[in-house]
């Protein structure tokens, strides 16, 4: 079970897995590894998502439009009290 756990926080990419173990990062090399690292999240970020996201707002439109056909009952109100 510490198996599981300890995998799961071990980062394997990022400026973070890049600068593990070093305590000085202002010498050329881990800069240039850190901005190697943070170049690649931004582009890897910058990819289309797979799944197309929904559009709440058209949603509620279609449910406001569909609402507004409908009379509206007064006893609802007194049932919420």
């Amino acid at each position: 079970m510490t198996y599981v756990i300890e995998k799961r926080r071990t980062q394997n990419k990022g400026k973070r897995a890049v600068l593990k173990g070093q305590f000085h990062i202002s010498t050329e090399e881990p800069q240039l590894q850190v901005a190697e690292a943070e170049e690649a999240t931004a582009t890897a970020s910058q990819r289309p998502r797979t799944t197309p996201r929904l559009n709440y707002r058209s949603i509620i439109e279609e449910i406001d439009e569909e609402s507004d056909g409908e009379p509206y009952d007064s006893n609802l109100d007194e049932l919420a009290l």
